[in-house]
């Protein structure tokens, strides 16, 4: 049991980092321009959570609380990825670029 604790909080480690990396991602795409709302509030929410999964191994809690405290950052992390997912989505169709904007760029064929 022990064991499976320990690869649950990996993943769900992973599933921060990956958070992280595309909120950054969505960040840098809007180039100052203002993130949703609630991207926002869940960007925020992550970071306090694993400020307190931080400073939790230094104080003297019981068992399941301290693995709920580990698992809590990932979940909400799992919870806030499809947000900056349909953001990135969102960005990609109001960024686009129009068709003739490089007439030097290979444009694969049309098959249909």
């Amino acid at each position: 049991m022990y064991a499976a604790w320990i690869l649950l909080r990996l993943a769900l480690l992973a599933v921060v980092v990956v958070y992280f990396v595309l909120y950054i991602i969505t960040a840098r795409r809007l180039h100052g321009r203002k993130v949703r709302r609630s991207t926002d509030i869940v960007f925020w929410a992550v970071v306090a959570l694993a400020m307190i999964r931080v400073f939790a191994r230094f104080t003297p809690l019981s068992g399941l609380t301290y693995r709920l405290i580990l698992v809590l950052p990932g979940i909400a992390a799992g919870v806030g990825i499809p947000g900056l997912m349909s953001e990135l989505t969102r960005l990609k169709a109001d960024i686009g670029e129009p068709a003739d904007a490089n007439p030097e760029r290979v444009r694969s064929p049309k098959l249909n």
